[in-house]
């Protein structure tokens, strides 16, 4: 959920679909158009926070829509932002067009700023971080390549690699970090399950510089090694996942885990020192502290 500065509470109501099929999760099986998932899931419902006993149909009203998990949210700035989980099982369902490479791959984490009455395509249309656009989804006869009408959808902040599965969004405003950091975007990536055969992929927290609105240039990985082993296949034996990040009032980063419940203060100590961590009493170096290996900033 996010706050705005007006009363507002948004919520994510994800769609329990890969694609709106027909026969959900079969092989081939054609998606439906329209897609009668979209009535209650599939966005983000805007409701009055200084009121109790709402619900989606009395009191709440539906923001935005076409998009298909969306649970990393936060206001920033006048807008509303997210980092939605894509679709799974590109291979096993349309092996035809789509390899064990590519499904790891694809399709993208979207980070979006979104409008009030947004549509973003799902579950017609997904985006590819690779070519930079958007493209029917083979449930509505796209081969990996076709554009379609795909292309009257707004296009995401940026886009990361497939899986990594967003768990939170938070714009720093501190003044603690260096200046490259103040007005971006960290974003914990819990961590995938769905990459196999490949290697799961995820399981960091990334730093996304940010101009205002726009994406200034690439993500860097900011926090990595919480899985504990490279590679990783399977999720059960990653030893940390990162789940959600906070700014404390002093500027320091807190980033929480999932699997043991650990929390990692992430402090700037200046040029000398760079970025260190502490958790559970313990302090060090980045690189250091746990498994979090914190990249150092340039």
């Amino acid at each position: 959920m996010a706050f705005d500065v007006n009363g507002g509470l948004y919520v994510n109501v994800g769609a329990p679909s890969n694609a709106c099929q027909e026969k959900d999760r079969q092989t081939g099986s054609p998606g439906q158009k329209p897609c009668s998932l979209l009535e209650q899931h599939g966005g983000v419902w805007r409701f009055n926070e200084n009121k109790t006993g709402q619900t989606q149909q009395s009191g709440g009203r539906r923001y935005a829509t076409g998009t298909r998990n969306q649970y990393a949210l936060a206001w920033h700035d006048g807008s509303l932002y997210w980092v939605q989980h894509g679709r799974d099982q590109l291979n096993t369902l349309f092996p035809e067009y789509f390899s064990d490479q590519q499904n790891a791959d694809l399709p993208s984490e979207e980070f979006q700023r979104v409008e009030d009455g947004a549509d973003l395509g799902w579950p017609y249309c997904y985006h590819d971080w690779q070519q930079g656009k958007r493209l029917l989804m083979p449930e509505y006869g796209g081969d990996g390549k076709q554009v379609g009408d795909c292309g009257k959808y707004p296009l995401p902040v940026a886009g990361f690699p497939g899986h990594w599965a967003p768990g939170d969004l938070m714009f720093y405003t501190g003044t603690q970090f260096p200046k490259k950091y103040q007005a971006g975007a960290f974003i914990a990536f819990q961590g995938s399950w769905n990459r196999a055969p490949l290697p799961a992929g995820g399981y960091n927290v990334v730093f996304q510089p940010m101009n205002g609105a726009k994406a200034s240039s690439g993500y860097e990985v900011f926090a990595d090694g919480f899985a504990g082993k490279t590679p990783l296949i399977q999720q059960a034996d990653a030893v940390s996942r990162p789940s959600g990040i906070a700014q404390g009032p002093d500027g320091s980063l807190y980033i929480s885990d999932m699997v043991k419940g650990k929390i990692w203060r992430v402090m700037y100590r200046g040029a000398q020192s760079t970025l260190q961590g502490s958790r559970s009493g313990r302090s060090g170096r980045a690189g250091e502290v746990g498994p979090t290996r914190l990249t150092r900033p340039t």
